[in-house]
């Protein structure tokens, strides 16, 4: 019997595919889940927190825990009551580090914390997860594949099946957007890039992008290349996602 035609097998397995042959590493989401056979975090948690502590640690091995543990504060519990604005925030995060005081001798001096080497990429932990299940605030919703540095959440594929009539971009895009922000507002602070698909075509945007603003991403090297046979979800998440 042929294989049923899905969501998985005809788009988020292509995109894992390509995602670790560009060295990431890769969890399926229930593996992860309470009862799951690594269960490293709890159903409401959009961070993988152990991940987030073991990078802080390696980023930074000059300070002390009680430094790692007040920036994880930091970025865990920052809350607002605008979204695109907490987004800002943490944002601001993620590419400037986190200030915080540390003890030397009497003195208390400022320092700051990186979440993300910027300088040296293969330094930082990347992720891909697929059918990550969240408790939202009323049901739980499973974005098809979640991207991770260093264990926070920084970009989301919603991939619909082009075999469905409501297997298109703007269905994803609208899902995103009345569903999972409702739902799992938390994952959305973190995020710094959304993708829509439908197999074939795809667009990339932003937390506060409307429909008009999700775009094509034009090349993995660059602008100018010519992918003849190659779907724009292929060139997107080789271009976009390069380490």
């Amino acid at each position: 019997m042929a294989k049923k035609l899905n969501e998985n097998n005809l788009a988020e397995q292509p995109v894992i595919n390509w995602l670790k042959e560009m060295g990431y590493d890769y969890e399926f989401g229930p593996d992860l889940a309470p009862g799951g056979i690594k269960a490293e975090r709890e159903f409401k948690d959009v961070v993988l927190k152990e991940r987030l502590k073991r990078s802080l640690k390696r980023l930074n091995p000059d300070l002390p825990d009680s430094a790692l543990e007040e920036a994880m504060r930091a970025l865990l519990s920052f809350e607002h009551p605008n979204l695109e604005m907490a987004n800002k925030e943490v944002y601001r995060m993620l590419t400037h580090g986190i200030a915080v005081e540390v003890r030397e001798g009497k003195e208390a001096r400022g320092r700051i914390v990186k979440v993300i080497d910027f300088e040296n990429p293969l330094n930082n932990e990347f992720l891909a997860v697929n059918q990550f299940a969240i408790q939202g605030i009323d049901k739980v919703r499973r974005p098809d594949v979640v991207i991770f540095v260093n264990g926070i959440p920084v970009a989301m594929f919603e991939l619909k099946s082009p075999t469905t009539e409501s297997g298109t971009m703007r269905s994803a895009y609208e899902q995103l957007q009345d569903d999972y922000k409702r739902d799992i507002p938390d994952i959305f602070k973190y995020n710094q890039v959304l993708v829509v698909s439908d197999l074939f075509d795809a667009r990339h945007g932003t937390v506060s992008s409307s429909w008009e603003w999700f775009s094509v991403w034009r090349g993995i090297e660059g602008e100018n290349e010519k992918h003849n046979g190659v779907s724009e979800l292929e060139v997107l998440t080789r271009g976009i996602f390069h380490k």
